[in-house]
């Protein structure tokens, strides 16, 4: 993976379609947080103030499961998956252990074209998943 991200270091990312809550945001520049961590950036280039760290859900949950529609398949391109880097967007909570992450809707990127779609998968992954912790955190939780 992250072989994956240095090749997408500081690269311009084009959603098709935008990002729920953000409808006016389509292109992020990807920046790797270091060269040791699994964390990524992603900046908007549209709305300078608005960024998101996000990372691969491979990383933390051996279980996580993607399956792409055949329309979004070919919206984006896609023929096999090592075509794709899939990130979760992560909400930022004080202590950082208690950061959650979105399962719900991933980012789906093709690597080499470096375009991209937020993909709302099926009602058994949450929004908001405890990154560390591996749980479901319910809305009053918070």
């Amino acid at each position: 993976m992250f072989h994956v991200l240095n090749l997408l270091n500081n690269q311009t990312i084009n959603l098709r379609g935008s990002l729920l809550g953000f409808e006016q945001l389509y292109h992020f520049q990807l920046s790797r947080v270091d060269e040791q961590s699994p964390f990524v950036y992603l900046q908007s280039l549209d709305e300078e103030n608005i960024g998101f760290l996000a990372v691969s859900p491979f990383e933390f949950f051996q279980d996580f499961a993607l399956t792409l529609s055949e329309s979004d398949k070919k919206e984006l391109n896609i023929d096999n998956p090592e075509q794709v880097l899939v990130l979760g967007l992560i909400t930022m909570k004080e202590p950082f252990i208690l950061s959650t992450i979105n399962l719900l809707a991933p980012l789906v990127i093709h690597i080499e074209q470096q375009h991209g779609k937020q993909i709302i998968l099926s009602e058994h992954y949450q929004a908001k998943t405890q990154l560390f912790a591996q749980q479901p955190l319910k809305e009053s939780g918070e």
